[in-house]
């Protein structure tokens, strides 16, 4: 009898011991998983919503179009002085927009939106002037880690 009692208590002991295991995995996989969803900077209708204001663009589209997209952008950044992060980059691919291979040189593209959203503004600016209406443009985006957009690039 007493050997009974000693294996059931080893055996309660054992059991105790792989439910604490337990749980404390189930607590840390589970409070990691939120804190990672916390992390989202948006909300997915914020991100979707952000997306489909500039989805039309995308693809083969005419150099009117193309201008539509850049005074966008440049209304975005405006409106998003406070947060850079909502600012899309954009990227010529061949750092030409037009037939005359008009170059935009590297101090006009504007890469990056957090270095100098004047800059950045007055690069647009440039880009939309030097866009020929009736020619077909490639329009490509890239996305951030939320699934918003981030990046445009421009090819002629």
């Amino acid at each position: 009898m007493e050997k009974s009692n000693k294996g059931l208590i080893v055996g309660g002991v054992i059991l105790v011991a792989v439910l604490i295991i337990s749980i404390t995995f189930f607590i840390y996989k589970g409070g990691f998983g939120m804190a990672t969803n916390n992390m989202q900077k948006y909300t997915t209708e914020q991100v979707e919503a952000f997306n489909a204001q500039f989805e039309m663009y995308i693809g083969q589209k005419s150099g009117k179009s193309l201008s539509e997209l850049i005074t966008k952008i440049t209304v975005l950044a405006n409106q998003n002085k406070d947060d850079l992060e909502r600012i899309p980059k954009v990227t010529i691919k061949n750092n030409y927009i037009n037939k005359e291979k008009d170059k935009i040189e590297s101090l006009d593209t504007p890469t990056d939106p957090k270095d100098s959203l004047q800059k950045y503004v007055k690069a647009l600016s440039v880009i939309k002037q030097k866009i020929e209406d009736n020619h077909t443009y490639t329009i490509g985006v890239s996305y951030d880690e939320d699934g918003c957009i981030n990046e445009f690039i421009f090819s002629y």
